[in-house]
């Protein structure tokens, strides 16, 4: 499991990660409270979700909090998503493959999964 004695040995700052979940969950809220660098990272956030390109896909696996939490949500969730849902079971060969990737060629998710041992093998068949 993710926990915050893993989370301190990646390095990860708990301020850092508590903003992001703000930002996500709650992007107009977060976006009225915060000034300068912190309202343009809210920004930065809702773009990462709601106008995908390929520079913002890089930004996400290269950020330390994203990278975390999308291994955080597998390590807690496995592909369990992907087969209850008819329209991503359809492809759920492509999903794995994605999900997978976005795991390994984040450098902090990546550092978690070898230094810690996390078990990928569910994602590599993706027959």
């Amino acid at each position: 499991m993710l926990d915050k004695a893993l989370i301190d040995k990646l390095g990860i700052d708990m301020q850092g990660l508590t903003f992001l979940f703000g930002a996500l969950i709650f992007t107009k809220e977060t976006l009225q409270m915060e000034k300068g660098s912190n309202r343009l990272e809210v920004h930065k956030i809702y773009n990462y979700l709601y106008g995908f390109s390929v520079n913002r896909l890089q930004s996400i696996v290269e950020n330390p909090f994203f990278s975390i939490l999308i291994l955080y949500y597998y390590i807690n969730n496995g592909t369990q998503r992907i087969y209850k849902s008819p329209n991503m079971m359809k492809e759920a060969a492509g999903y794995k493959e994605a999900l997978l990737n976005l795991i390994l060629i984040s450098p902090t998710s990546y550092m978690a999964v070898t230094k810690f041992n996390i078990n990928l093998d569910n994602l590599k068949d993706i027959n």
